[in-house]
């Protein structure tokens, strides 16, 4: 009977969430430049032609050899917005570790900006589809590592907001259903190949 009235609550818990909150994030991208190359976008919430980011493997990188460089440039979030929703932001989180580390560091977040309107959804209201991009975050992925295989692990946010039924707030995530995406990419220093972290 317990389990019973549980969810039920929990069932109009969801009800009034999903009825309330009309927008999300319909692609996402991680935006990534290898040895000075162009800015490629990697799939992250996406089946495209791209690359996919998570499992991907970015390379092996010679400490020695600044040309050879790994910089995560930002992130691209697709957006939708229905009725009083609003997206307010978005972000790119990210951390860097290695493979081997039981205890992965906490994410640090790099904003997305808003790009464009890019037409309407037909969803009434003040419905909108939205890009919003960050091409030029600069952050040096291979900055202050030694010798080893790493993981580079990502997702993105959106904050919103909605007047609708009382209003409120929240966050929505492109984070492949909370297991984030991840690649992989290998440091070994020529000079001193025995130098580990």
């Amino acid at each position: 009977m317990r389990e019973n009235y549980l969810l039920s609550l929990f069932l109009g818990f969801i009800g009034v969430f999903i009825s309330f909150s009309q927008s999300g994030i319909n692609e996402s991208y991680a935006i990534v430049s290898i040895n000075g190359a162009a800015n490629a976008y990697y799939d992250l919430q996406a089946n495209t032609g791209n690359i996919d980011f998570d499992s991907a493997n970015l390379g092996t990188f010679n400490m020695s050899n600044p040309s050879e460089t790994l910089v995560l440039n930002g992130a691209q979030n697709k957006t939708y917005k229905c009725n009083t929703d609003q997206i307010t932001n978005g972000f790119l989180n990210y951390r860097i570790y290695l493979s081997s580390n039981p205890s992965p560091p906490a994410f640090i977040g790099s904003q997305i900006f808003f790009l464009s309107n890019d037409g309407t959804t037909g969803c009434g209201g003040t419905d909108q589809l939205q890009t919003w991009e960050a091409i030029a975050a600069n952050i040096n992925v291979l900055n202050g590592l030694c010798n080893g295989d790493y993981i580079l692990e990502v997702y993105t946010t959106a904050d919103y907001t909605f007047t609708s039924g009382g209003g409120g707030s929240g966050t929505h995530f492109a984070n492949n259903a909370i297991a984030n995406y991840k690649a992989n990419f290998t440091i070994q220093d020529d000079i001193d190949p025995t130098i580990t972290c």
